[in-house]
């Protein structure tokens, strides 16, 4: 699973004081990696956006932080990614501070993640609606082509960072959004052997043609 990482220099919210040990979770980072990425599968999670104050030095190219990237100043681990539902993409968003170390932040997301899961086996909810709590609040009149366009200019930057059409550009003109297009889909390619993501280039192709209407 491919990601994108943005650096978070300031916690969006309160901080948790005192933080909780890192050392309560036992497990390693690649399993934490690995139950995180089975989890956000299992619900049909993509546009995954990990964003947290890590060293940039310590992010993998996959976007994925390595197990020696080390914080600035603060441990705290947001993570976003989109969800289909009967009323269309939406946009799940879950962020931690409670422990003293980034990792261990990353790992009370995928055991959220793994909780709210289980919540749907016994037929109570309906919808995802186990999720409510978690959207992401979206400014008024946000709709698909926001979506589209965020996405162009999300993936556009992963795959160069000396791309950086904004969202406004990729809106209102579209010779911005085909550049954008062009930049992300050499990366996510699938004949591109290293980097290559059938799905995300198919959801880059749906963006640019709704784009293009």
């Amino acid at each position: 699973m491919t990601v994108t990482f943005e650096a978070l220099p300031k916690w969006p919210t309160e901080e948790t004081y005192p933080r909780t040990s890192r050392h309560r979770f036992k497990a390693t980072y690649p399993t934490i990696k690995s139950d995180l990425e089975g989890e956000i599968d299992k619900i049909g999670g993509y546009n995954v956006l990990i964003e947290a104050d890590i060293v940039p030095r310590g992010i993998l190219r996959s976007g994925w932080p390595g197990s020696d990237a080390r914080t600035i100043s603060h441990p705290g681990v947001r993570l976003s990614f989109t969800i289909d539902t009967k009323t269309g993409p939406t946009v799940l968003e879950f962020a931690c501070d409670e422990y003293d170390g980034w990792q261990a932040n990353l790992r009370g997301i995928s055991l959220t993640l793994e909780a709210l899961r289980d919540i749907k086996r016994h037929g109570a909810t309906r919808n995802q609606q186990q999720y409510a709590g978690f959207r992401k609040a979206l400014p008024s009149g946000k709709d698909s082509r926001m979506m589209a366009a965020e996405l162009l200019a999300s993936r556009s930057r992963q795959a160069s960072i000396l791309h950086k059409t904004s969202v406004e550009a990729i809106l209102s003109d579209v010779d911005a959004a085909n550049a954008a297009y062009r930049v992300a889909a050499s990366r996510f390619h699938p004949d591109n052997a290293e980097t290559g993501d059938a799905e995300m280039f198919a959801q880059l192709t749906d963006a640019i043609t709704l784009l293009r209407q």
